[in-house]
């Protein structure tokens, strides 16, 4: 009998064979699968038509550069100058990682074969005290997008204002949290957001893909669910959306995470996607299941483990119909708890994004693809913890993240495989 490791292992030498023989992409969800007891042919039919490509629903930002360039999205992929394009996106989060290693990492990741790098803007490391806030080192948000630029590689900002990151109230500072409600349309709350959004704005002036820049999206908020009540759910996306649209954080695309029962309003934003090898998160303290992240998929799409596979309120067709299967958070290892510590190994991290590619995802967003540390904080420690009312608690410094590059550079084996 195979271990859990041998079968993903398995899996990730299955399904590459198969990518080799014929493209896989969203067709594959389409058609149907028979399989028979051990020992005989499985047969797949791939007769059913392709569904055709018609335009998003979502109202999106500028998407064409002065040299001429476009950049946008249908209904299945994104569109790369004309063509398709199923781009590599890695995290790495700048206020984690000292500016002067910015430089050397940022290689380090384009020679993985990463093309565009993800990076969470953390409120609360830039304001923490309120009014003060501080764009400089490791918190010089323009530096790190400038040297992006320099080395060819295009950015994707992720603003929040709730973030998770496993920081402190989601990287909402202490301040806005005692001042009204948050993550709804409270008048107060989105005043503040809109001034906060404003000094992102004015950090990145001339740096968008529609002034020759190399930021191409934004994703707004994370992990945020549907509401009843006004102000909530959609509402608040929508809002948010147009409060970073007139702070002139105009580009190409906006997303927001599509976790099981989260807002999407499909007008406004295009959801993401995620799996990860492990559930720290989970509140057993016994073994966990086995992990949907290894389980093709053809009636959903991946939710980074908060659901079960089938499960109508997990990213139900409705939730995403007419949208290309977009990823932002494939587990590139898996965050340490004092709770759960799991063990992460290279066939745990590679088999996930060969599991999604087969399942039709046709963007792969690693999360974290380059782990760091939490900056020293001027009123407390900046990490997530049960003492902010969050479930768990994380270390007060490392977010390594078992990452294929850890939180000091060093490559780990999951780097190569995913090269």
């Amino acid at each position: 009998m195979l271990s859990a490791c041998d079968r993903r292992a398995f899996h990730y030498v299955l399904l590459t064979a198969a990518c080799c023989l014929s493209p896989l992409s969203s067709v594959f969800a389409q058609n149907r699968v028979s399989s028979s007891p051990s020992g005989t042919p499985i047969y797949i039919d791939a007769s059913t038509p392709t569904p055709a490509i018609r335009r998003v629903d979502a109202h999106l930002g500028a998407g064409q550069r002065p040299d001429g360039e476009t950049l946008s999205a249908n209904s299945q992929y994104l569109v790369l100058n004309g063509k398709p394009w199923l781009p590599v996106m890695g995290e790495f989060h700048y206020s984690r990682v000292p500016q002067q290693n910015w430089e050397t990492e940022i290689l380090k990741m384009k020679a993985g074969g990463v093309e565009v790098i993800s990076t969470y803007v953390i409120w609360i490391h830039h304001e923490e005290v309120e009014s003060q806030f501080d764009w400089t080192g490791r918190r010089n948000l323009r530096a790190f997008v400038l040297l992006c630029a320099k080395h060819g590689m295009l950015v994707y900002l992720r603003i929040g204002p709730w973030v998770h990151g496993e920081t402190r109230n989601g990287g909402i500072p202490d301040w806005a949290m005692q001042r009204s409600p948050v993550r709804r349309d409270d008048p107060t709350y989105l005043a503040e957001v809109g001034r906060y959004f404003g000094e992102v704005g004015q950090q990145l002036a001339s740096q968008f893909w529609s002034e020759g820049g190399p930021v191409i999206g934004i994703q707004l908020e994370n992990e945020y669910m549907r509401g009843e009540k006004p102000g909530t759910g959609d509402d608040h996306i929508r809002s948010l959306k147009r409060i970073a649209m007139e702070a002139g954080l105009d580009t190409p695309l906006y997303t927001v995470t599509g976790w099981g029962r989260t807002a999407i309003p499909l007008d406004a934003v295009l959801p993401v996607y995620g799996a990860y090898p492990d559930a720290p998160w989970d509140g057993s303290p016994d073994q966990l299941p086995p992990n949907e992240a290894y389980d093709f998929r053809t009636a959903n799409r991946a939710s980074g483990n908060m659901g079960i596979v089938g499960d109508a309120e997990q990213n139900g067709a409705p939730t995403y119909e007419g949208t290309p299967f977009l990823t932002a958070e494939v587990g590139g290892g898996m965050q340490d708890t004092y709770f759960r510590r799991p063990v992460i190994s290279a066939d745990d991290v590679a088999a996930v994004p060969t599991v999604l590619i087969g399942s039709g995802a046709n963007s792969l967003g690693f999360y974290m693809y380059h782990g760091g540390r939490n900056p020293n904080g001027k009123l407390s420690t900046l990490q997530e913890s049960q003492i902010t009312d969050y479930p768990t608690d994380v270390p007060v410094k490392s977010y390594d993240f078992q990452a294929p590059i850890g939180e000091f550079g060093q490559e780990r084996e999951s780097f190569r495989r995913l090269k």
